[in-house]
């Protein structure tokens, strides 16, 4: 069933790819958007299979916590997210120290820090301000 997921959205991911690149000099801006747009759902629906995958990885007992870094996940998901918050004027400001390590599954805390900066993006105003924190505390 997954797999048959995956099958379906690979090719509209290339197509969407391949009119973004066609269009880029000539689109008008509600074009750009409209593809933006687009991608964006398809960005979420391949993060809701690689939650579906997660899931089935974790009944099979395959995510084991390993040593990480917190900030470069958060600069890996930054990255991905930068031009969504540019389109929507969204001026996010982060407050990331050089190096947090820390204990986890990786695949599990990107998730996470996905979800939390889609629904930055989901729910601040166009124009808005968004702030993203990290900071360790003793327990």
């Amino acid at each position: 069933m997954v797999f048959r997921l995956l099958q379906a959205a690979f090719p509209v991911f290339i197509s969407i790819d391949v009119a973004r690149q066609i269009l880029e000099e000539d689109a008008h801006e509600k074009q750009r958007m409209f593809l933006d747009s687009m991608r964006e759902e398809i960005e979420g629906m391949d993060a809701l299979i690689d939650r579906i995958l997660r899931l089935s990885r974790l009944d099979l007992n395959e995510s084991e916590p390993m040593p990480l870094c917190f900030v470069e996940i958060l600069n890996d998901s930054l990255r991905r997210h930068a031009d969504s918050f540019h389109a929507k004027n969204i001026h996010l400001v982060t407050n990331l120290p050089p190096n947090l390590p820390g204990v986890g599954v990786t695949e599990d805390i990107a998730c996470l820090i996905e979800n939390l900066l889609s629904n930055a993006l989901k729910f601040t105003e166009a124009g808005g301000n968004a702030k993203l924190s990290l900071h360790s505390q003793k327990i």
